[in-house]
Formats: structure tokens, C-alpha cells, sequence
């Protein structure tokens, strides 16, 4: 019984691992990651395409080494039912062989874009989609100067190719229709002769960034895109626009014709076109005119949305019926255009092109030129959007949007804005704004801008890039007393007192020096006249500190007994009773020379360093010999002050050393510079 359940078991196990797939696919083994039915192999070295989850719709490959395709290629995915996409992007793919795709019943996504494919593979390829249906095709970038003859000729359709960023020359559509394509993508290229034929199902060109210098005439006896919904041919060196060539677009809703040299949109140049949603024509660079708007430029009432912007228009080149007809209009770009009326602040000229836009939703007038809001905006209902950046707009009138209901986005930023006041921005117009600018404005730090400063910081999340680009952020109303009367005479008591404390305090601080001024004043005419026949009490007025001892020990006992001069000290021969600064005068005036005796206990008494000043002035005033300077010892760092600094930098000084051998000769030479 024991050995029948063993068998029994047995068995079970291996029916079970027999039905199990247990080869690992690239997701369990972090080959490549996997979300839900895409899965993503890019840029992961592989050289080959593992196993996949039998679920896998779409595979990306892009950026790994798959220099040749065949049919060995996709031999781990042959069991895949669903896959419907596989993009092959700048895998270094040179060759595709034939049958390679053969088994992959259910794709209708390509990606072979980066890739240097030859010809034959280009041959190959297409040989292989026969009496198939492919929804996207993607052959960027892959060398491609001119379409291989037959190409397209085997009966498969394909919904959309993609050519862009080839070398092709000649643009031939005769080429395509056979294929049923709905979108042709042939941007940037080189293309400059088009030969347009029947292309029923085609809605979306892409003809960008070319070398078109002429618009194609799609309607050559008959409408050759019938179907066609979406034109772009921008960024080319198309210079006029040719109504009877596109006229017969009817289903035509998207023209793009940035970047060309378009001079003149003639009147009703978009009337016939009755499908016609949008339109732009911006960036017209013509060396000889600035584009030009005749009246009735857009009659059509289907249009909606127009882009007129960077092309350096002057306003006198815009008919004011220019936008008549188009009354359906509810978005227009006209940044980077010259809007102003010519020697004039005024608006008038733009008023009357803009009021037949009464439809009007998103409005950009940036970098216009114009100095004031223009009027015709009151009228615009249910404007929501509006930017008036970078103009030179410093006001407008009080209760000015009260007839734009519906206004939330208002740009006003770098303008010429100074002041603002709240009827400028009535209470109903500021809880109606979801996002203002004011950046960059010269708004003025005052009293009347104080409410303004005040709602930016409560609402600074409707003000774009607060608080960065504001003023006077810190204003409250409470700074604005200043204005009153009381404020204002406390504020002048106040700085008289200030100025008096000021006074006083200089006055002080300098009273020895200005006692000095005065005194030299007085005495100046009479010194002037005595200085040749002066009798002098003292042959050497002695500037020290009384904390050096070496003056009254050494100095003085030398100079008076060995060299019989006769020294002032103030310790000794200042009179008593009498102020300081005219015991100094006086005995400097009745001295011959001046001595200064430098050391620390000189630099730090702040009176030594104002006695050394005097007699410096003095010295100065009185065309004396210049002082004589004795160096104790060295000035310490933080004692040194700049007056003493430069003493010593512009005065030859005798230095003391307590050395046997040097006193003589220091003796000798302080008597030689005293004499």
C-alpha cells in the first residue's frame, strides 16, 4: 500500500513540473524590468532579446548592440501572442535579413530610428510587412538621403511613418500612396522640391525644419489631402503665403508657420478654410518687411486660437479691420510686437484691431511696447487670462476691470508701476484673482502703497515669485504715523536734541585740540613776529610718561649736568593752578626743541598720545626743527595706534639700549639732534 501512495505522489510531481514553463523569462532574472505587459530592456548591453513573460505586449530595446536582425532574432519570442510593439532605437542595427518578422503575427509598432540601416535592409524590411497593417513605423535618423525605388510598393498599409532627421532632398508623395497613411513625419531633412500627389487618408504633415523657400500648392485642380487636419511646415524660408493653394483643405483645422519669412497675410487668406481651429504664424524673419496684416487677414469665424508673436510687427502695419471676421477668436499671442501708437503713450491704433475680439479668453500682449492698458480689454467678457509683461504700463484708470468678470491671470509684471491705489485694484477685482504679478516693478516704499504691501504679504500665494521679486515687504500701517503733525514735531525735537548731543559730544572730545586751535589763533601774529629774536626758558620741552622712571634717573640728570641744558618736565616746571592743554602750550612756545620719549606706558596713556599731537601741530605751525624721538623700547602690537606708526615710519628715532658700550653713543647722538 505504502509503495502504490509513493507512486502515486511520484507521478503527481512530475505531471506538475512537466505542465510548468520553468525556464526563467528576463523580468525574474532583473534582466530588463518589467510593468504589468511593457516591458523595458533599454540600455542594458544585451546582445540579444531573452525570454519574455508570455503576456508582453510592448518591448523596448533601444540602446543596446544588435548590429544584424534575422529570424533567429526573435526566436525567445516567437511564442509571444500579443506583442504589438518593439522599438530597436540606436541599437547599431546595419542589416535586416528577409523573413525576419514573419512570425510575429500581431505587430504593428516599429521603432528602427538611430540606427545606420543600408538599403537592402531598408528592401528587406518592407519585403516583410507584405499583407500586413502596421499602425506606426519609426525610421529616424537612420542615413537616409533619398526613398529606394519601390520601397512601398509591396501591399501592406501603414498608419503613420516617421522620417525625420534624415538627409532627404526630394519629397516625393507619389512614393506613399499606395501605403493608406493617416500621418507623415519629415521633419528636419533637407528637403526643397516637393511633388505632391493623391494622398486620401493623409490628416497630420509634419514638414518642419527643412529647406522649403515655397508654400506647395495642395490644390492643383483638386484637393490632393482631402482628409488632411494637420499641417505643420514651420521653420522653413517660405516668404508668402499663397491663399489658392490651400483653399481647398476643407477639412484642414491646424496650420503651423513659425519661423518662415511670411510678409504680408493678404485679405481673406483663411475665409475658405472651414475648418480652421488654429493657427500660427509667428517669428517671421524677413531682412526686407515686418509682417504685414491687411483687413480681413483671418475672416473666419471658426477660428479659435491665433499665434502672431515675435515678429516685430509696428502697429502701423496692422489694418485696424485686421481681425474683422474672426470674432470666434478666443486665444491670441501677440508678445515681442511693436503695439504702441507711433510718438504717442497712447494705445488707439491696437484698441481699434482689438475690439472685434470680443471672444477673447487668453490674451498676451508682452514685450509690446505699450505704456498703457489698452481700453478694449474692458469690453472682453470673459477674458480669463491676460499678460502684460515687460511693457512700460505705470497706471490705469480706477475701477478699470470691473467689465472683466472672469479675469484671474493678470501679469503685470516689469512695468513701471510706482504707486497703486486699491481702486486701481477694487476688493471684488483682488478675491476674483487667482495668480497677479507685479515682479519687478519700481513700486515706491510709501504711505499711499502700504495696503498694497499689506495684501501681497496676506495673499502672497496669488503673487507669482513672492516674495523674491517684491519691495518693501516689511511696511505696515503702523510705519505710516510718521505723516502725522505730532510725529513730526516730536521727530524735529528730537533731532535738534540729537544734533546738540552730537555737538556737545564732538566738542568734548576734541576740546584740548580746539583750546590749542584758538590759543594758536591768538598768538599766531605775535609768534610770527617774535620767532627770529625769541628768548627760550627751556632749550628741550620733554613729552613722556611719568610711569617711566628713565626720565627724571638718566635722562634729565645727563642732558642738564653733562650737556648743560635745560629741560621742561612737567612734573617739575608746569605751574600749578593753570589747565593742562596752556601749561603745555606755553611750554612747548618757551622751548627750543621737543623730545618724545616712546615706549608702552606712552602708548597707552591716551594723554601722552594727545600731548604728542600738540607738539607734532605745533612743530608744524611754528616751522620749527622737527621733533626729536627716543625709542625706550619696543611698541608692542596692540599698543601701536596710527599716529604713532607713522611717527615712526617719517622720523629718524635714537633707540636705548641699557648696553655699556652703545650708551655713549647714544648720548652723543640724542645731544647732536638736541643741539
Amino acid at each position: 500500500m505504502m509503495n502504490s501512495v509513493r507512486l502515486l505522489v511520484l507521478g503527481l510531481l512530475f505531471v506538475f513540473y512537466s505542465m510548468c514553463n520553468c525556464e526563467k523569462d528576463a523580468c525574474s532574472l532583473k534582466l530588463c524590468k518589467c510593468v504589468k505587459s511593457k516591458v523595458k530592456c533599454s540600455n542594458t548591453n544585451l546582445t540579444y532579446i531573452p525570454v519574455l513573460p508570455n503576456g508582453t505586449i510592448r518591448l523596448f530595446f533601444d540602446g543596446n548592440y544588435l548590429p544584424l536582425i534575422n529570424e533567429h532574432t526573435f526566436s525567445n519570442i516567437t511564442h509571444l501572442r500579443y506583442l504589438e510593439e518593439i522599438t530597436f532605437q540606436n541599437c547599431q542595427i546595419t542589416h535586416i535579413s528577409t523573413n525576419t518578422f514573419k512570425f510575429l503575427e500581431h505587430l504593428n509598432q516599429l521603432w528602427f530610428s538611430y540606427n545606420p540601416l543600408t538599403t537592402d535592409s531598408l528592401l528587406n524590411l518592407f519585403s516583410d510587412l507584405k499583407n500586413s497593417f502596421y499602425h506606426i513605423l519609426k525610421l529616424k535618423q537612420i542615413g537616409l538621403s533619398f526613398i529606394p525605388e519601390g520601397l512601398f510598393k509591396n501591399n501592406f498599409t501603414l498608419s503613420a511613418l516617421d522620417l525625420s532627421y534624415n538627409a532627404l532632398k526630394t519629397l516625393n508623395f507619389t512614393e506613399f500612396n499606395s501605403l493608406g497613411l493617416k500621418g507623415l513625419k519629415v521633419e528636419n531633412n533637407l528637403v526643397e522640391t516637393i511633388i505632391i500627389d493623391k494622398m486620401i487618408n493623409l490628416r497630420e504633415l509634419y514638414l518642419g525644419s527643412n529647406n522649403i523657400k515655397s508654400l506647395p500648392n495642395f490644390c492643383q485642380d483638386k484637393s490632393y489631402f482631402p482628409s488632411l487636419v494637420h499641417l505643420d511646415i514651420q521653420v522653413n524660408s517660405i516668404c508668402e503665403y499663397l491663399p489658392q493653394y490651400m483653399n481647398c483643405l476643407k477639412n484642414l483645422s491646424k496650420i503651423y508657420l513659425n519661423h518662415n519669412c511670411i510678409s504680408l497675410i493678404q485679405s481673406g487668406s483663411f475665409q475658405e478654410l472651414s475648418s480652421l481651429k488654429q493657427l500660427s504664424i509667428s517669428i517671421q524673419k524677413n531682412s526686407k518687411s515686418t509682417l504685414t496684416l491687411e483687413k480681413y487677414s483671418f475672416n473666419n469665424s471658426n477660428l479659435a486660437k491665433l499665434r502672431l508673436a515675435n515678429n516685430d510687427m509696428k502697429i502701423k502695419n496692422i489694418n485696424p479691420l485686421a481681425f474683422s471676421g474672426c470674432h470666434g477668436v478666443k486665444y491670441l499671442s501677440f508678445s515681442d510686437n511693436s503695439l504702441s501708437d507711433p510718438g504717442s503713450s497712447s494705445c488707439t491704433h491696437l484698441d481699434q484691431a482689438l475690439s472685434k475680439l470680443t471672444s477673447l479668453q487668453y490674451l498676451d500682449l508682452s514685450v509690446t511696447r505699450i505704456n498703457e492698458v489698452p481700453k478694449s480689454i474692458q469690453n472682453f467678457t470673459e477674458l480669463v487670462f491676460l499678460n502684460l509683461y515687460e511693457n512700460g504700463i505705470s497706471n490705469w484708470e480706477d475701477r478699470f476691470w470691473d467689465g472683466n468678470g472672469m479675469l484671474s491671470t493678470l501679469d503685470l509684471g516689469k512695468n513701471s508701476i510706482k504707486r497703486v491705489s486699491k481702486e486701481m485694484f477694487p476688493a471684488k477685482f483682488r478675491t476674483q484673482l487667482r495668480t497677479l504679478s507685479l515682479q519687478y516693478n519700481p513700486i515706491e516704499c510709501i504711505c499711499d502703497n502700504v495696503w498694497l504691501i499689506e495684501w501681497i504679504n496676506r495673499d502672497h500665494t496669488k503673487f507669482k515669485k513672492f516674495p523674491r521679486k517684491y519691495a518693501c515687504l516689511n511696511m505696515t500701517e503702523q510705519v505710516c504715523i510718521q505723516h502725522s503733525s505730532a510725529y513730526t514735531s516730536i521727530t524735529g525735537v528730537c533731532c535738534v536734541i540729537f544734533l546738540l548731543f552730537i555737538l556737545v559730544s564732538i566738542v568734548y572730545k576734541y576740546r584740548w585740540f580746539i583750546k590749542y586751535q584758538i590759543y594758536i589763533w591768538q598768538h599766531q601774529p605775535k609768534l610770527l613776529n617774535d620767532m627770529a629774536e625769541r628768548q627760550y626758558l627751556y632749550d628741550v620741552f620733554v613729552s613722556y610718561s611719568a610711569a617711566d622712571d628713565w626720565v627724571l634717573d638718566d635722562l634729565v640728570p645727563h642732558l642738564e649736568r653733562n650737556v648743560d641744558m635745560k629741560l621742561c618736565i612737567h612734573e617739575r616746571d608746569f605751574q600749578a593752578g593753570r589747565l593742562i592743554i596752556d601749561n603745555i602750550v606755553e611750554s612747548i612756545e618757551n622751548s627750543r626743541r621737543v623730545l618724545i620719549v616712546l615706549s608702552n606706558n606712552f602708548a597707552r596713556s591716551e594723554w601722552c598720545q594727545f600731548e604728542m599731537t600738540l607738539a607734532q601741530k605745533h612743530v608744524l605751525n611754528r616751522a620749527m626743527e622737527p621733533l626729536s624721538v627716543v625709542l625706550l623700547e619696543d611698541i608692542d602690537s596692540e599698543n601701536m595706534s596710527n599716529s604713532l606708526h607713522a611717527l615712526l615710519k617719517t622720523t629718524t628715532y635714537i633707540t636705548w639700549y641699557n648696553d655699556i658700550e652703545y650708551i655713549h653713543l647714544f648720548w652723543d647722538r640724542l645731544k647732536n639732534s638736541l643741539i
